[in-house]
């Protein structure tokens, strides 16, 4: 039996409807079926998605660390950086408001500058990697 990641169960608790999702693994990833879900106007959720998350098979334990993570501009247009304080970001992936990822870069540096003049404007989430702590930055595109 695999073990899923907490974040599909945080999504089944948090969003009372999915508790009764059908747990769909593959590619890495489990999906959540919610096409059959009885999804009240509250859960944000269309019938028409489906959540990806990661299929955790191997659980490490992660250095609770907390690392002040610097964004700006906050809403950006082209670019945007993350620094740090003194640690090195091994991973940054951006993700958008739909949990899809987008960009997935290893500066393994203190300060990255990352092109997001691309991307369409909306709310998206930074997950970054240090050492063995992953800390999550929300930043705002406007173009």
């Amino acid at each position: 039996m695999k073990t899923w990641s907490l974040l599909l169960l945080a999504a089944c608790l948090c969003i009372p409807s999915l508790s009764s999702a059908q747990i769909i693994p593959g590619n890495g990833k489990a999906y959540i079926n919610i096409a059959e879900l009885p999804i009240r106007q509250y859960d944000s959720i269309s019938t028409d998605q489906a959540l990806a998350v990661p299929d955790v098979t191997d659980v490490q334990e992660q250095t609770e660390i907390h690392v002040n993570i610097n964004v700006f501009p906050n809403p950006a247009v082209e670019t945007i950086t993350l620094s740090t304080e003194g640690e090195n970001m091994s991973t940054i992936t951006i993700v958008n408001d739909r949990g899809q990822e987008i960009l997935t870069l290893t500066p393994d540096a203190e300060q990255a500058n990352i092109d997001v003049a691309h991307l369409n404007s909306g709310m998206y989430t930074a997950v970054v990697r240090i050492n063995n702590s992953i800390q999550h930055v929300r930043f705002a595109i406007t173009n």
